[in-house]
Order: C-alpha cells, then structure tokens, then sequence
C-alpha cells in the first residue's frame, strides 16, 4: 500500500507542476505582416502560402474553374495600388510562361478579381530572378541592330516555368513580329503576339549557371538556328553574354 501511495503522489505532483507551467506561459503576440504595396521595386513575388490569384482553368478559350495557386509558385507583378490609409492590393500575373501552359489557364482582365487583396507577406514574399535573362527577348547571334536590317531576325527567350522557346524568320513573318516589340498590326503592348504565338521550336532547361555577365542554360535537345555546344552526352549549353542595356520606344505598340 505505501509503494503505491508514494507512486500516486509523485503522478499528481508531476501533473500539477505541468499545469503551473502551462498556466504561466506568456501569451504570444500576434503576428505583424508587412504590406507590400509601398515597394515599386518589386517585380515578381514568391507564394507563400495557397491563395487565388485571379486565374481560371481555360476550357475551348473560355473559364473555366478557379486555380488556387500553390505556395512557391512564382508570379509577376503587373501593378498594385496603395492608398495610404488601408491595405494595399495588386494585380498578380503567371507572367512569361511557356506556350504550353498558357492553353490551361485563363487570366482575369477586369472586374473585382483583378486585384488580390492580400498583398503582404502573409501570403507573398519579394523575389529575384536566379536567371536574369529570363523571360527577356534575345535574338540569336552577335550585336544587336535597331533598324530594318534586324527585322525578322529570329528571337528566343526563356520563360519562368523554365522553357526555351525559339522563333523562325518564317514564323516572325508569318505573324507580322518585326522584332522584340514591333508588329505590322497596331496592338497594345499587353497583346504583343510574340508572347502568344506557338514557338517554332521549344525545349525544357535542365538547369542553367550564372558568371559574371555571361547566363549558361542546359538543354536535352538541339535547336536548329541556336549556336549551343555540345558538353556531353546528354546536354547542349548556350552561352548567352550580356552587352549592355537597349534603350526602346513602346510607342510602336497601339
């Protein structure tokens, strides 16, 4: 009977000091998180947890059901809004992706659902390219010209979901793409057909380096037209050098 009375007693006695405890542990503040609305500078944004983003599922070109977009998933900042005096919104994009993806989804244009409402680090965190060159226009070979002489010059780029999608003369021409930023029919900027359009030829990074001034991209399949060497077995690299900045009037664009 003493053994397990002595047994007993030790049990309350660890139980009550187990409710002591619980009983002075400090509340925990509630969480600040910082809007983001304030900061221009920002250009794409990481997810951080799930949230709807003004995409559908696209259906014979119509909408379809509402994508919530998954945590990690990258998107372009298309504009935001901050009034001063309340929560800043902003209007969030898949960007630059690839041909193939953009037959899938459906992106809002106007209405309430433009904008997200929860433009703050609860739900988004600021983020950079790891590739700098990615989802800019290039066109392939060396220099770069601004005049007739470079229309219809074949372009490529890389898009955020990570494909190389490379454009012909023949395609350039068959949709009226003079270069980078010019069509022979007067669209808006938004409607550039470059962004649009099949590619001629596509392939899917495997993975890419950064040195200096200089982006290298692996890739599985050779393209035609794309000056990429040979470095083993299995991939192609493309050397891809940066020059400088070009300077480009939109006003082609209507």
């Amino acid at each position: 009977m003493y053994l397990i009375k002595a047994q007993f007693t030790k049990q309350l006695a660890i139980i009550a000091g187990a409710a002591v405890a619980i009983l002075s542990f400090p509340a925990v503040a509630a969480h600040a998180y910082t809007d983001l609305g304030n900061n221009s500078n920002i250009q794409y944004v990481k997810v951080k947890r799930p949230i709807f983003t003004g995409q559908y599922t696209k259906i014979n070109g119509k909408r379809g059901h509402k994508i919530i977009t998954p945590k990690g998933t990258i998107l372009k900042v298309e504009g935001s809004v901050s009034t001063g005096d309340g929560p800043s919104s902003a209007q969030l994009t898949r960007g630059l992706v690839s041909y193939q993806k953009q037959q899938h989804i459906y992106q809002v244009t106007k209405g309430p659902e433009l904008n997200v409402k929860q433009y703050n680090t609860k739900y988004f965190t600021s983020y950079k390219l790891k590739l700098p060159i990615r989802t800019l226009a290039l066109q392939a070979g060396n220099g770069y010209t601004n005049n007739k002489a470079g229309n219809y010059r074949p372009i490529f780029y890389i898009t955020l979901d990570g494909y190389l999608q490379y454009y012909t003369t023949a395609r350039l021409k068959h949709y009226g793409v003079l270069n980078s930023w010019q069509s022979t029919k007067p669209v808006a900027a938004v409607d550039n057909p470059l962004w649009t359009i099949k590619p001629s030829a596509s392939v899917k990074l495997s993975t890419f380096k950064v040195k200096g001034n200089t982006s290298y991209v692996y890739y599985k399949k050779a393209i035609k037209g794309l000056p990429a060497k040979k470095v083993s077995s299995k991939y192609y690299r493309l050397a891809i050098k940066k020059l400088g900045t070009q300077n480009k009037k939109m006003a082609h664009w209507r």
